[in-house]
């Protein structure tokens, strides 16, 4: 854990030592304990991990946001327990768990030490607005689905409409079933790619503290930070003061990593009643007197102003009127980025929100305040813009573009996928329309696919004509999709078109099948027309892009025969023979 010193508190604006005191303030003994005790987290993880690796099946992962899977679907996981019992501990002793146990915790306080040993002294990014901004995805994690579920989604009632139904993911109360899932064979199922453990690295550590302060994230970002500081406002667990015993000193505030101004709350409430304390005890193993210490009180919720004091009001780093703007920004960007291409993590993206939205804002007062700076570092000085602030233009500028090119392509992916919920509960089936003799689509249905097909065309890259900068994941087989659109929306063509990208890789299954259905349903159009010979072309041509059809050479056989070339009609007899032939003993079993 980082050390303190006496710049630590001049950056804080207090005294750190009283008449006759050296200014030194003493190494904390409870930060060595508490640098330990997060070691021991990350090694108890990375057993976990190995247990898993080595055997193919364990505990499920003992994470807070596990717990949704819980409130969603009924599932009981070691995360859902680990979070409530946690939750439960600190309506006791308060909000320990975030300083004695959290690995994004560890990694800023990491962060913060390297900077400090480097020279660079983070301060807090000080925010009205964004302060609720874990209060906000806690609740859109937490809380949300359970409205979708029990008041929202059938068989309630409430919202019948099965467009409406499925903008909200479709999600029915019946789905919720009690199940045991504390053991698990997907370990990894629900994180990131291990690729991004250093992006995450660099952004939710050595950003977020560089930009928004130590425990910046856990201030602006972390939704169960906001359940626990929730919680710790019921909680008796307290540092209190003994007042007759401080010195005023400022050795406590200088030492808290949590950002709380210990020595200007212990004075108006004899203890410490911000949720951010995270019960570091930092301030009570460094208290020279020994005026601090752990102990049980009146919860914050209940708690007064000693007779006569009243609390210093807070200073903030923006006016009320650039809140209302960057709170709404912080929201855009982080939409842009969270879950872009199925890859970027919902932690990661509200750090990447979080540093896009200061820099945002830094720039902007390089425009119209004649001093501005980060930290020590001016970017604009005596009216005279530096160099350091047009590297900051500029790359707060590029952020900016990719991130509007990101949202944009993640707009289109949400409304592709509602598009494709909505046909999904209108039971809109390619058989309709693909086969012969059945009742088409409806109309509805195929408009809804023709704006599916619109949204996902430009889920391509860029070269391909969308706005994707890399390919979507396998999750997302686009061309695949885009197909289905546009079977249901009547353009076989244009469906043709997109699964033959695909046919390479997939010469037999699901697609191989369709691909079949619709060079045929084609070729049987052509031909009710009365032209043979274009539908010989298009099963030809499908042929091409599937060669080891034998329902298609069957098919071509036939149109040869009915041209009256018994020749080739009697060739390709033989070769449906063949590929059936081969077919067969294929699926024999070995």
């Amino acid at each position: 854990m980082p050390d303190t010193n006496e710049a630590t508190a001049a950056t804080s604006g207090i005294r750190i030592c009283g008449p006759g005191q050296k200014p030194a303030i003493k190494r904390s003994r409870s930060s060595r304990w508490r640098m330990w005790t997060l070691i021991s987290v990350h090694i108890l993880f990375m057993i976990h991990l190995s247990h898993w690796l080595t055997t193919g099946r364990t505990l499920s992962p003992v994470e807070p946001s596990e717990s949704m899977f819980f409130i969603e679907r009924g599932e009981l996981n070691a995360g859902f327990i680990f979070f409530a019992s946690t939750l439960l501990l600190t309506l006791i002793f308060g909000r320990f768990f975030c300083g004695w146990g959290c690995h994004v915790v560890a990694l800023q306080d990491l962060c913060g030490a390297i900077m400090k040993k480097c020279g660079v002294r983070p301060q807090l990014f000080k925010s009205r607005l964004l302060m609720y901004v874990p209060l906000i995805i806690g609740f859109e994690m937490f809380i949300w689905p359970s409205i979708q579920i029990h008041l929202l989604g059938p068989p309630t009632g409430i919202i019948s409409d099965l467009d409406w139904v499925a903008w909200f993911d479709g999600i029915p109360a019946a789905n919720w079933v009690f199940s045991n899932h504390l053991m698990t064979t997907g370990f990894w199922d629900t994180f990131a790619g291990p690729w991004m453990a250093i992006p995450f690295l660099g952004i939710c550590g050595f950003a977020v503290v560089y930009f928004l302060g130590a425990k910046g994230f856990c201030t602006y970002g972390c939704p169960y930070g906001a359940f626990f500081a929730g919680a710790d406002r019921l909680a008796p667990g307290k540092i209190v003061a003994n007042l007759d015993a401080c010195e005023k000193c400022g050795h406590c505030t200088a030492s808290c990593t949590s950002n709380v101004r210990i020595h200007e709350e212990i004075q108006v409430y004899e203890k410490v009643v911000s949720p951010g304390c995270m019960k570091c005890l930092d301030c009570v193993s460094v208290c020279p007197t020994g005026a601090l210490s752990f102990g049980m009180t009146t919860p914050k919720l209940f708690s007064k102003p000693l007779e006569g004091r009243t609390p210093k009001a807070k200073r903030f780093d923006l006016t009320m009127r650039e809140e209302l703007v960057y709170f709404i920004l912080f929201f855009a960007i982080r939409y842009a980025w969270r879950s872009v291409y199925h890859e970027v993590p919902m932690l990661m993206a509200t750090g990447i929100a979080g540093c896009l939205t200061f820099l945002l804002w830094k720039s902007v007062r390089t425009f119209r305040d004649r001093d501005v700076r980060v930290l020590k570092y001016p970017l604009k000085s005596g009216g005279q813009i530096l160099r350091r602030g047009h590297f900051v233009r500029l790359a707060t500028a590029s952020s900016l573009v990719l991130t509007v090119v990101l949202g944009i392509s993640k707009w289109h992916q949400e409304q592709a996928e509602w598009q494709y919920a909505r046909l999904s509960l209108r039971n809109a089936n390619m058989d309709h329309v693909l086969l012969v003799g059945l009742p088409p689509v409806d109309d509805q249905a195929r408009a809804i696919a023709a704006r599916g097909a619109a949204n996902l065309k430009l889920l391509r890259t860029v070269g391909n004509g969308g706005l994707a900068l890399r390919p979507q994941p396998e999750e997302l087989p686009i061309e695949q999709r885009l197909g289905y659109f546009w079977v249901i929306a009547g353009d076989l063509p244009a469906a043709q078109a997109a699964w033959e990208k695909d046919l390479p890789e997939n010469q037999t299954g699901e697609l191989a099948t369709r691909y079949a259905q619709l060079i045929f349903r084609r070729s049987y159009d052509a031909f009710a027309t009365g032209d043979l010979d274009g539908a010989i072309a298009i099963v030809s041509g499908g042929l091409t892009h599937l060669p080891n059809s034998p329902f298609l050479a069957d098919k071509l056989s036939v149109l040869y025969a009915e041209k009256g070339d018994r020749t080739a009609s009697d060739e390709w007899r033989k070769k449906a023979n063949q590929l059936q032939a081969e077919v067969q003993k294929q699926s024999r079993p070995q």
